[in-house]
């Protein structure tokens, strides 16, 4: 009969928002509890816990190559429960492992997806004929790629470019540049030099 009131062995979870989506550089949460069968809150070391990413499985072809570690951070929230934050870098669906002494939690590995995050413009990049050659009257373009601070290719719009000709000496503007938002991380930018550029 002792076996019969015998309580499950503790078993640990977790939940948050931070275990299938983040933004890159941004901090992601959520918590992991140990509890037995009753739900009774068992101790939990934050040293026991681990957190790493790996890439998802691919569908169909070759599994793209593996994230970039996060830093993680681990603190006691109450009896039983810790609070983990973590901030990823790398853009894309990754597999999220977080386990306790080396035993995955419940639903480990989750499917992470993180996007970019704001585009830097320090890692975004120009291209076309108009970086390079321009006549006055006649309408010349570029293309601006965004990314983010992490070098992820940014796949939404909304950030704020500018973009002027200027003097090879240096001074004020000759003309400023129209920079179109095409919604998906590319600016189109077009400029006209007026007839004594």
């Amino acid at each position: 009969s002792g076996r019969a009131d015998a309580v499950p062995e503790p078993t640990c979870t977790a939940q948050g928002s931070g275990l299938q989506r983040a933004e890159a550089g941004s901090e992601a949460r959520f918590e992991v509890t140990k509890a037995d069968g009753r739900g009774t809150p068992k101790p939990i070391s934050a040293a026991a816990l681990s957190v790493r990413l790996s890439a998802a499985a691919a569908p169909h072809g070759a599994a793209p190559p593996p994230p970039r570690q996060p830093e993680v951070r681990v603190t006691p929230l109450r009896p039983g429960t810790l609070a983990v934050a973590f901030v990823a870098t790398t853009a894309g669906e990754h597999a999220l492992h977080v386990a306790v002494r080396g035993r995955p939690v419940q639903g480990s590995p989750f499917l992470l997806r993180v996007r970019p995050g704001p585009a830097a413009a320090a890692h975004s990049i120009a291209q076309g004929s108009g970086l390079s050659r321009a006549e006055p009257r006649h309408e010349s373009t570029f293309v601006i790629i965004a990314s983010d601070a992490h070098a992820n290719r940014c796949a939404r719009g909304g950030d704020i470019f500018a973009a002027a000709l200027l003097p090879a000496g240096g001074g004020a503007p000759i003309v400023e540049c129209e920079v179109v938002d095409c919604e998906d991380g590319t600016y189109l930018c077009l400029y006209t030099p007026p007839p004594d550029a």
